[in-house]
């Protein structure tokens, strides 16, 4: 199945549409006046950081944008706070630097969409309330996506929660300017530098995602992260690094769905070579991208090098893993692999991750 027609689907249907139509920053704006305008804001509204650069020009305001998120943000964003008991003492209202921790309702009966960064595993439920347009919720179930940094929460009794919306990929590009929130009045607005940032790595499992999105300026590991229209694209990893949100479209829709992910699994390791350093010519079979397959698995042997799968091409910019992401377990995946020079055809059956 495809990911333009997979990954939103279930999302897009639940969600409800938080605006549209605000942009960036007007073409007629010169840098200069940009300058002064976020120097304002920072000054009038104490927002963290603005990044005073003109990024290419689309209708609207860059002001127009600000509210648009802000706005989006006080309906939406779910905060998740230490377990309380209401308190009539002051002391009663005050939680440790750096509590402050955050998701994004992605249905209105309660699923919150957050990150590990958020809520590690060493989190317990029952320790923490996540609030949401100020009313107070107990997290009833915790779901984890096995290939990525995503989590999701269930709240118990929620109804009526306003939505979030996807942002569409093909959308994001290098130069987009992205928003990030750390609170009710903590918003960051930066360029995205690399919609595929250059990230080396050694080997790993063939279903996690190596792909990252890097902005220019560093935000709170677990912020969300938007576009100017309010549309959630990612959750910021750590510093400069953002997770974005379609390469685990599958792992949401799932969850929603059933109530728990099925993902598809080759249960192979392997190397990225257009991620790899010092891989020698003999290995590689003269080859910088594909995946070379590190131990045997069914029918593919170790310095196999995945080549293609379904004629969908192993590349730098859409790897392994987020073709996988397309498959169910059960389906079968004719993976086209290049072994000792020699090309050749396998029809594999995939498992369950």
């Amino acid at each position: 199945m495809k990911t333009d027609q997979r990954i939103f689907g279930a999302v897009i249907v639940l969600s409800i549409i938080l605006g549209g139509g605000a942009g960036i920053i007007s073409s007629t704006m010169t840098s200069r006046a940009i300058e002064s305008y976020a120097a304002q804001l920072l000054n009038d509204q104490k927002l963290i950081s603005l990044i005073p650069r003109k990024s290419p020009a689309i209708p609207g305001t860059f002001e127009e944008a600000m509210k648009k998120n802000r706005e989006a943000s006080l309906r939406s964003l779910a905060v998740l706070l230490p377990a309380s008991t209401p308190s009539t003492a002051a002391s009663g209202w005050i939680f440790p630097e750096g509590a402050l921790k955050l998701g994004v309702p992605v249905t209105s009966d309660g699923w919150i969409l957050t990150s590990s960064a958020t809520f590690s595993s060493k989190l317990l439920p029952k320790d923490w309330d996540v609030y949401v347009e100020g009313k107070r919720f107990v997290i009833d179930r915790v779901v984890r996506d096995p290939h990525s940094t995503l989590v999701l929460l269930k709240l118990q009794n929620a109804s009526g929660l306003l939505t979030v919306s996807f942002g569409k990929p093909e959308d994001v590009e290098s130069g987009s300017t992205v928003i990030g929130w750390g609170g009710e009045e903590d918003v960051r607005a930066t360029l995205l530098e690399a919609a595929d940032a250059d990230t080396r790595q050694g080997p790993q499992s063939a279903e996690v995602f190596a792909t990252t999105w890097r902005v220019g300026s560093s935000l709170p590991a677990g912020v969300p992260v938007f576009s100017s229209d309010a549309e959630l694209l990612g959750f910021v990893t750590s510093g400069t690094d953002i997770f974005p949100l379609h390469h685990s479209g599958e792992f949401v829709q799932d969850v929603l769905k059933s109530g728990s992910p099925k993902l598809a699994k080759l249960g192979v390791t392997v190397l990225d070579l257009s991620r790899s350093y010092n891989v020698s010519a003999e290995v590689t079979q003269g080859r910088g991208e594909g995946a070379l397959v590190l131990n045997a698995v069914g029918l593919l042997q170790a310095l196999d090098i995945i080549l293609d799968v379904d004629g969908r091409a192993v590349t730098h910019a859409d790897t392994l893993a987020e073709i996988l992401a397309d498959y169910e377990p059960g389906e079968i995946a004719n993976i086209h692999v290049l072994r000792a020079g020699q090309n050749v055809q396998l029809a594999v059956t995939l498992g369950e991750l």
